[in-house]
């Protein structure tokens, strides 16, 4: 399971560049705060920044080829 924290929005702030800033792709942030308008965002507002490695699937989940 990922692991987050928190984020408080500062005046600018929009997912777009927090992406950047955290070195995440958009859709993790958006993923992480399905009930937040990112149209929306507000300064002091706070939010859910995803941490850590992406889940991955489980050994039994990955299908392989046999050689």
């Amino acid at each position: 399971m990922r692991k987050f924290q928190w984020y408080r929005i500062r005046a600018g702030d929009n997912y777009w560049e927090l992406a950047d800033r955290f070195k995440l792709q958009i859709h993790d942030i958006f993923a992480a705060n399905p009930n937040v308008n990112p149209f929306d965002l507000y300064v002091g507002q706070k939010i859910r920044i995803p941490i850590g490695e992406r889940d991955q699937p489980g050994e039994r989940d990955v299908k392989r080829d046999k050689e």
